[in-house]
């Protein structure tokens, strides 16, 4: 009796893990792609001092990604409390050519609940090197966590704004769409603009 207990511990588990995932309730990403670099620009505005966008941020991130499950249709990354504007997913043929699947602003669904938003294709996806592109805006934090903003007081008194991050452990996706689970990570080419 006690050899069949792990094995019944592990049926146990992977039901409630399905279950999980069918109810919407799994804040884990689907597994089906991951990420192999970012390039990731980024704008702040925050020297502007009294403006309207002093505390906006506009953002822009090109994921080269693995999709590693043939059949889907769908690419789901993670995202926090940003505006995205616009999407572009493509593959770069043999001939260094590029096969554009989707480039609009209305291919995808945002689940603010789960911080996922979901890219649907017009067909299926195959098995390969894809290259996914969001353009988005959102407003620098206050809370320290992900893309925020901070400040000092000069030598002259004056209330000086900065942007900064703090992306452990889950807080990248602020700053920007990404694959942000511990587990998976992929380098980052970063460029600021202020």
């Amino acid at each position: 009796m006690d050899k069949l207990a792990p094995a019944a511990l592990a049926v146990l588990c992977l039901a409630c893990s399905v279950s999980a995932q069918l109810d919407g309730d799994n804040y884990r990403l689907p597994n089906n792609s991951y990420p192999v670099r970012y390039d990731l620009e980024l704008t702040t505005y925050v020297h502007e001092d009294g403006s309207a966008r002093q505390f906006r941020f506009d953002g822009k991130v090109k994921i080269e990604l693995v999709v590693k499950d043939e059949g889907n249709s769908s690419i789901t990354v993670h995202y926090r409390k940003t505006t995205i504007t616009h999407v572009k997913l493509w593959s770069t043929l043999g001939n260094g050519t590029d096969r554009v699947l989707l480039d609009d602003n209305s291919s995808f669904v945002l689940d603010p609940k789960r911080e996922f938003v979901t890219v649907s294709t017009p067909g299926v996806i195959l098995n390969g090197t894809y290259f996914l592109e969001f353009e988005y805006y959102g407003d620098l934090r206050e809370d320290n966590a992900g893309f925020y903003r901070s400040s000092y007081v000069d030598d002259k008194g004056k209330t000086r704004w900065l942007a900064t991050t703090q992306f452990s452990s889950t807080d990248a996706r602020h700053a920007f769409p990404c694959y942000d689970e511990p587990g998976i990570r992929a380098p980052i080419s970063f460029e600021m603009r202020c």
